[in-house]
């Protein structure tokens, strides 16, 4: 959700309140409207007659399914400003959906009394007048669904699971299904299905193709602009569609993030990785302790996180044995992702990783990788191409280097 009008904001307000109207902005660009309603009540409280904080608080309180709230913020607003279009048509809606179609109307007509053309008017009078205004459900459901064309150099479970050796190259189909459930901004529950098929040799590659199920379920608390969850995930992982099953993985989290002011977002997270693999994938259970530090930062169109982690693996396998899943072992990695708009619809992005680990019995081994895309936007609709290259260094059984070229298309339905 974007506010366009916020850029005047910008250019109007106190100069104390600026940096929170900037926050405003970007927050609502990222569509994270507690941190925006928190950020705009913070600009309104050095600004409290700056009109375009008060109609995006206005907005942002009827998205968030609070017209009550968004009706006090116009009131305000037409008070300062009592020809405000925009806001009583606002405010019309905001009526509406309190179950006062009269009001509505009323507001309504002394719009189009001075412009009997307002399209924006004369929509919602039609709705106003032919139906009661839609409820406005607690769960909000997002489905998302996507397929693509992968070429893969060569083909792994994971970067670190399996030595490079010949005849991996192959064309994977992907198909990548879920669905969040959304209920007040405060609960999410989520369910995904991602899966790669060979296209050929599947006798060949077919045991090194994953499909991994997801559910998880992750609970929020915005206390103004600070916001801290709990996420929990279930994986299961399966090879060949779902004919071999390999390992069940639990993922607890804790993070919390604050704005450290109009361009940064800082993240802290805390969590473990709770493997349980079959028998004849990895011997032993293992644990991942982990932590991670990330910003994200806006400069103008160019967006940018950095992520510094830290993981600690105990128990498992052998790390020696290059078919077992990777385990006592310590790690530090960072990522840098860049994104930047090229057009109104077409996105580009640009992602680093680099990971360096240490295994109990002293060997070291270091893992890169580099994924450079475009995003193109059609409405509901996107096409993305992205190219990768990953290489680990380390010993001549663990080196590897691997491309990945994709082609695909997803849709997205909120």
């Amino acid at each position: 959700m974007t506010f366009l009008f916020l850029t005047l904001a910008l250019a109007t307000a106190e100069d104390d309140a600026l940096p929170f109207l900037e926050e405003a902005k970007i927050a609502l660009e990222q569509n994270r409207l507690p941190a925006a309603a928190a950020a705009l009540e913070d600009a309104l409280a050095i600004d409290s007659e700056n009109i375009d904080a008060l109609e995006a608080s206005a907005l942002v309180a009827l998205h968030r399914g609070q017209p009550e709230q968004a009706i006090a913020l116009l009131e305000r607003l037409l008070k300062l400003d009592r020809h405000n279009d925009d806001a009583m048509v606002t405010l019309a809606r905001a009526l509406w959906h309190t179950g006062n179609p009269e009001k509505a109307q009323d507001v309504l007509d002394s719009v189009l009394a001075r412009h009997p053309s307002y399209l924006a008017a004369l929509e919602l009078q039609r709705d106003v007048r032919s139906q009661p205004a839609p409820k406005q459900s607690s769960w909000n459901p997002t489905l998302r669904v996507g397929m693509a064309l992968v070429y893969d150099s060569n083909v792994s479970l994971d970067p670190d699971l399996v030595p490079d050796v010949p005849n991996r190259q192959a064309t994977l189909a992907n198909i990548d299904a879920g669905v969040a459930l959304d209920y007040r901004e405060a609960l999410t529950v989520i369910a995904r299905l991602n899966s790669f098929m060979p296209l050929h040799k599947q006798d060949a590659v077919g045991d090194l193709t994953p499909t991994t199920l997801t559910a998880g379920v992750m609970g929020r608390l915005n206390s103004g602009r600070l916001q801290t969850a709990i996420d929990l995930r279930y994986e299961e992982l399966f090879t060949n569609l779902f004919d071999n099953h390999l390992q069940r993985t639990l993922n607890p989290n804790i993070w919390a993030a604050y704005p450290l002011g109009k361009m940064n977002r800082l993240r802290l997270l805390v969590g473990a990785d709770l493997r349980l693999p079959e028998e004849d994938f990895a011997p032993d259970s293992n644990t991942t302790i982990k932590g991670a530090v990330r910003d994200d930062i806006s400069l103008d169109k160019l967006s940018l996180t950095l992520d510094v982690t830290g993981r600690y693996n105990t128990g498992g396998s052998d790390p020696t044995d290059a078919l077992n899943l990777r385990s006592n072992f310590k790690e530090v990695g960072g990522t840098i992702l860049a994104q930047y708009p090229l057009s109104d619809n077409l996105h580009g992005f640009l992602l680093v990783t680099a990971q360096g680990r240490e295994f109990e019995q002293g060997l070291k081994e270091s893992t890169y990788n580099g994924v450079l895309g475009l995003t193109l936007s059609l409405e509901s609709i996107q096409l993305f191409a992205e190219y990768g290259y990953a290489t680990n260094l380390s010993s001549k059984v663990r080196s590897y280097d691997r491309h990945q070229a994709t082609v695909g298309v997803r849709a997205t339905y909120n």
